[in-house]
Formats: structure tokens, sequence, C-alpha cells
């Protein structure tokens, strides 16, 4: 059997990374490009398929990335980069008719709801657990609502990722110097309970709309980032995530992020309508989520998928690569 020619954008970023790792370490055969934006300060060198990408929000962008996946004969698509998801949602039906690649995105009006913070508050707010989310205009506004919602409070870009934009407020001082600091804020309420822990986790609808998950681990943050992770088992969360899930149209992965009240109930945080960071952590406890998606939907196998009930702890740390005399020293996973 040949090898499938993937490609997996937004190299340079966490969730990239993440999904190119998992895919190294499938078990299927993969030809892997790697494809971002930039290059000039970058992982480019150490990559032997290496593609410049166009920024989706050019005019010309969609004729370049056809004419790329064209050139290349690229069979699936991966998107490592948020910024990028919402443009391939609305033309991925397109790319596939003129490409004959598949891309792994949710329904455009999935994303639509799911990318967004505010708007995920507004439609699962009567039927999930959810800390009080506001629309701020201004910052008038913003101190109104923030005394109704009463300190301490985070603000937070309607959109964004990891941690960027996002500022615990403890008063009116810090309301003022942040605001102005976040692209279209919203104010959240904190947690009452275990604001320390947040717990994520990952789940994958297959083409037969049967669920495969979900894998659930505990994590704690560094930069928005998970630093420190373990995997759980409890059946009651469990049972929760699932009932989420009931209300969410998708395929492939979801991310749901959360935190614990009291009685171990779940406060939906967010949903991430992607893969993500943790990806990898997943893949290599037997959860491979990039592999089940090509699996299922370009192989057109049935997911076979047996958890083994793998105990796994993620320990992240900075690393260096080194480019000396044009020679890469490289990690072993590249």
């Amino acid at each position: 059997m040949k090898k499938i020619k993937v490609l997996v954008t937004g190299i340079n970023s966490g969730v990239g990374l993440s999904i190119y790792k998992s895919l190294k370490i499938s078990e299927l055969k993969l030809d892997i490009y790697c494809a971002d934006i930039d290059n000039k300060f970058s992982l480019a060198p150490i990559f032997k398929k290496y593609l410049n990408f166009p920024k989706v929000e050019k005019k010309s962008s969609l004729k370049k990335i056809v004419d790329i996946l064209k050139k290349n004969k690229i069979d699936v698509l991966f998107i490592g980069s948020e910024f990028e998801i919402e443009f391939f949602a609305k033309n991925s039906d397109f790319i596939f008719k003129k490409t004959n690649t598949k891309v792994c995105v949710q329904p455009y009006q999935t994303i639509k709801i799911f990318n967004n913070k505010l708007s995920t508050y507004n439609y699962l707010k009567n039927d999930v657990l959810m800390p009080k989310t506001v629309e701020v205009k201004n910052l008038i506004e913003a101190k109104k609502k923030g005394k109704e919602l009463k300190f301490p409070f985070y603000i937070k870009p309607r959109i964004g990722t990891s941690a960027r934009g996002i500022y615990l407020i403890n008063s009116m001082k810090d309301l003022e110097f942040y605001f102005d600091k976040v692209n279209k804020p919203i104010l959240q309420k904190i947690i009452p309970n275990n604001n320390f822990v947040e717990y994520t986790c990952g789940i994958f609808k297959d083409k037969e709309n049967e669920l495969i998950g979900p894998f659930i681990v505990k994590r704690f943050l560094k930069h928005g980032t998970s630093w420190v992770a373990s995997r759980v088992f409890s059946k009651k969360l469990v049972r929760q995530i699932l009932e989420i899930t009931k209300r969410i149209t998708f395929h492939g992965s979801i991310n749901l992020q959360f935190k614990l009240g009291k009685n171990n109930r779940i406060y939906l945080l967010e949903i991430n309508p992607r893969l993500s960071g943790t990806t990898v952590f997943r893949a290599n406890l037997g959860f491979n989520e990039p592999e089940m998606f090509i699996k299922n939907f370009i192989l057109r196998k049935k997911i076979k998928f047996k958890d083994q009930k793998n105990k796994g702890f993620l320990f992240r740390h900075f690393d260096e690569i080194f480019l000396v005399n044009k020679k890469i020293f490289k990690n072993k996973w590249l």
C-alpha cells in the first residue's frame, strides 16, 4: 500500500507539533509534510518536507493553498493553527473538490459557535453548568458588570488560544489597566472551587456517529499550556462529558476544558472544536486521534478501539535545537 500524504499546518505552534508527533508514532504508513506562514524564525530547517503557507486572511490564499495541495498530492490536511480553522471549515468542500484533499475540520457552524467563548456560553448556558460570562463593549460597561460579578473574575478575549490575553481581575484598577489590552473582551466569573487545577478531555466521533472516549486529563498550566498532566479515570466525569457532547454537532475530534465545582460537578470553560496541544499525550497512551481520523475518514475503516486503561503522566520542558554549519542536532522524535 502506498504511503498516505499528510500535511500539518501551524507546525510552529504547540498544537501543530502535537499533531505531528502523534502522526510520527502512528502505525500507518505516512508521508508527513509540515507547513507554516513563516520560516524565518521557526522550526523550518529541521523538517525534511516543509512548505511555506500563505496567510489565510489574504485574498489570494485559497488559490495558493489549492495549488500547494495539488502539487504535493496531499491526501489529508490537519490544521495546527487556531487562526486557520474558520477559513478551512468554510472552504473544506471546495478544497476537496479541487484537490481531493480531506480537511480534518469541524462543520462551519460548529466552528462559529465554539471557537468563540461568548457564543459557547450563550449556546450552552441553559443546559450545561458554566461560569457566568458577560459581554462588555467599553470600560464603563465593564466596570458596571464587573461589580455584578464581584471580584475576582477574569477578562478574556472572545476568541483566543492558550492564555493569551487572559488576566485575573482583583480590583477596578486591574480592570482599568487590562481592559484595552484585550481584543473583544468578555468577563468570566471564577469557579468557586479548585481554581488551580484544570481538566481537558478529547473525544472522537467516527463516520457512523459512534463516540470513542472521552480521554480525560488533569493538568497544571504554565503560560496557558499543559505543563504537568496525568490521566484521570472517573465514571462520574465520563457521564457528565457525554451529556455535554449530545448538544454538539461534530465529527472527528473535539476538546473540552473544564474545572470541578462541589461534588465533582463539571464547570465547562470552553470547547475547542479541533485537536489540541495534549493530543500527543493521549496518542502516547493509545488514544491517537489523528491516526483514528485517517483510518476512519480516509481509509474508511471501522475504529476498533480498546482502551488499555494506561495510566500516564506528561511533563513538558524547554529544549534547544542547534544549527551549526548547516548540521542540525535534533531530538529523537524529529
